[in-house]
């Protein structure tokens, strides 16, 4: 489960700024984005799904979840990371 610093759990919300990555495959460069809009898959890989309003970080993995960006763009879970996982991996040398 994925927590802050003090316990509790991270949720992707609408309005969220994330790092985006635009290569459909996510070995591109990382650039930001805000978060206009979240689905939550009916299963993994579907384009079905149920608009929500935040999700838990643990959700978003692989194709679970798509989000809607503002700069006009689409985004499959595994193309999102929050900016602090970013940054953070960038710390660490990643």
């Amino acid at each position: 489960m994925t927590t802050n610093e003090i316990g509790e759990i991270m949720k992707l919300k609408v309005g969220d700024v994330v790092s985006w990555n635009s290569d459909s495959w996510g070995r591109g460069s990382y650039k930001d984005a805000v978060v206009t809009g979240i689905q939550s898959n009916f299963k993994n890989g579907s384009k079905d799904g149920v608009s929500v309003e935040e999700i838990d970080w643990v959700y978003v993995t692989e194709s679970n979840v798509i989000v809607t960006l503002d700069n006009g763009h689409w985004a499959w879970a595994y193309q999102i990371k929050h900016k602090w996982t970013l940054e953070f991996n960038l710390w660490e040398g990643e």
